[in-house]
C-alpha cells in the first residue's frame, strides 16, 4: 500500500509488485500515512485536508472501498500526526504527545 505521486489516492500492489487496485481519498484530503488493521481487516488512511488544517481516518475494506471517515483533530504541523499499525491486529495514532491504540 502506497500514495500515489499527487497523494490523491492509495496504491495497492499484489506480491509481484503489479498494481491491483486505485482507492481514491476524497477531494481535498491528502494521503499521509496509510496502514492495515490487523484485527479487523480493514485499510486506515491518515489524511489532511489543508483547508481546514484538519486530519482525518478513512476506513476502507479490503477491496478499497470508503466505509466509514472519522475527524480525527484540528493541527497544523505534519510532524505532529502519525499512524503506525501493528501485526496483532492494532494501530497506534499519535497527535503530538499523545498515543491512543485503535
Amino acid at each position: 500500500m502506497i500514495a500515489s505521486d499527487d497523494l490523491s489516492a492509495v496504491k495497492i500492489y499484489s506480491i509481484e509488485g503489479n498494481v491491483k487496485f486505485t482507492m481514491k481519498v476524497p477531494e481535498d484530503h491528502e494521503v499521509l500515512r496509510v496502514v492495515f488493521h490487523h484485527g479487523i481487516g480493514k485499510i486506515i488512511v491518515l489524511t489532511y485536508v489543508r483547508k481546514q488544517d484538519s486530519w482525518f481516518l478513512l476506513g476502507y475494506s479490503e477491496k478499497g472501498e470508503l466505509e466509514n471517515s472519522v475527524f480525527l483533530t484540528k493541527v497544523e504541523y505534519v510532524w505532529q500526526v502519525d499512524i503506525k499499525s501493528h501485526s496483532n491486529g492494532a494501530f497506534a495514532v499519535k497527535v503530538g504527545e499523545s498515543i491512543t491504540f485503535i
